[in-house]
């Protein structure tokens, strides 16, 4: 450019590198796992206590699947007939027809 604009004000700091940021899981930052201690064998009178933890969720796969009109209509159908979503309109016919 010309003396009357230069190309960057020099108000500006000058440009750096962009740094990566840092990995958290970076194996080489970890420390090695420690291995769990034995468990201590209860006692004859000992209450047993049990934790009740949450089903963990099914895995699932997105499809992303185009079918013909006239099935997705029958499927919408279907799922407001019995009040189901139409996930498990799709899934229930699979099972049924090629289910074990």
């Amino acid at each position: 450019m010309n003396d009357e604009r230069p190309e960057r004000p020099a108000i500006l700091p000058p440009r750096t590198a962009p740094q990566p940021a840092p990995n958290l899981r970076d194996p080489i930052d970890l420390a090695p796992a420690t291995p769990a201690p034995a468990p201590t064998p209860a006692a004859p009178d000992a209450t047993l206590v049990v934790a009740v933890t949450p089903q963990a969720k099914e895995a699932t796969e997105p499809l992303n699947t185009r079918v013909a009109a006239s099935v997705a209509a029958l499927a919408r159908a279907a799922a407001k007939e019995h009040d189901i979503t139409l996930r498990q309109v799709i899934e229930a016919a699979v099972l049924t027809r090629w289910g074990s």
